[in-house]
């Protein structure tokens, strides 16, 4: 069974700005994350209530943004062997 590609519909430049537009995406909630991480650390360390910890789990939640970046990269990458 082959899988759906929502992405094979777009042309090449639309391609591209949405891989880069994820990036950017990814970018932002990566500089939240950090400074988020940061203070989580900071406060379990000065409260020692290291169930505050628990938290850091939530940054599987940008697994399906790779995952996504990576379907654009092999789509490109596919259509630029193709031409």
């Amino acid at each position: 069974m082959k899988k759906n590609n929502p992405f094979e519909n777009k042309s090449l430049e639309e391609l591209k700005a949405t891989k880069a537009k994820y990036q950017k995406i990814v970018a932002v909630f990566t500089g939240l994350m950090t400074v988020a991480v940061i203070v989580i650390v900071y406060v379990a360390i000065t409260t020692k209530n290291w169930a505050q910890l628990a938290t850091l789990g939530a940054i599987g939640a940008f697994l399906p943004m790779f995952i996504s970046i990576q379907a654009l990269d092999k789509e490109i990458k596919r259509r630029e062997q193709n031409n």
